[in-house]
């Protein structure tokens, strides 16, 4: 069935029935994310961090497909791929310590198992909010190194993580077919392993726990779906 426009007599911007997206749906689609901050010149944030000089950035990609179970309810699986760099010449925070020559590097391969529950905005049939569950678990590595005369010195980490996450946004229907998403993470918890090798030689490992309540806005992605 070839798409119709937004104001076919498909989908609608106003809409009678409280069902958005119907049971026996389903859908696939591909979101990304990217963020870059900078800091030149002796640049601060809120009085903790001072005279920084250098970059933080983000990227993402995640790919999922989804059955809906139930009106507005769908069940489905995503693979993600995470990317963080943070490249710090200098940074004062709050006068106690003074990180330099700071190099930074993160990737994650994860994947996860999802239910999402959409509602209506106002009735209509084009617009709509989504939160979304994921339960979550992924593989990869940080290396963190400073640059000296004769390489790089630092250490290199194997990391698993498993956790649990909330995630909330908004859904736009272009065609009867084709939504355009953007969505970012509200809470999270979960747990991570590290296995360390140390300047090629020595060797550690460590866990840890993690709880996040607050909406992350370097975690904001944008999305497209396409339903069938």
């Amino acid at each position: 069935m070839a798409a119709t426009s937004l104001f076919a007599s498909g989908r609608g911007l106003v809409g009678s029935e409280s069902v958005f997206i119907p049971k026996g749906t389903f859908s696939a689609g591909i979101a990304a994310g990217y963020d870059k901050y900078n800091a030149s010149d002796g640049a601060g944030l809120a009085g903790i961090v001072s005279d920084a000089d250098g970059s933080i950035s983000l990227r993402s990609f995640q790919a999922h497909a989804a059955w809906f179970v139930k009106d507005n309810l769908s069940l489905g699986l995503r693979a993600g791929y995470g990317n963080t760099s943070v490249d710090g010449d200098n940074v004062n925070v709050m006068d106690l310590f003074e990180m330099s020559n700071r190099h930074i590097r993160r990737e994650l391969y994860e994947a996860s198992f999802f239910l999402r529950r959409y509602l209506s905005i106002s009735g209509s049939n084009a617009f709509g909010l989504f939160a979304e569950g994921r339960l979550s678990g992924g593989r990869g590595y940080i290396k963190s190194y400073e640059n000296i005369e004769r390489g790089k010195v630092g250490s290199y980490s194997d990391i698993y993580t498993l956790g649990i996450g909330l995630y909330a946004g908004v859904a736009a229907f272009i065609t009867d077919h084709l939504s355009f998403e953007i969505f970012l993470p509200v809470a999270s918890a979960g747990t991570r392993w590290e296995k360390q090798i140390e300047s090629q030689e020595n060797e550690s490992s460590a866990d840890a726990l993690n709880a996040s309540v607050k909406p992350n806005l370097l975690g904001l992605n944008l999305g497209v779906v396409f339903h069938f």
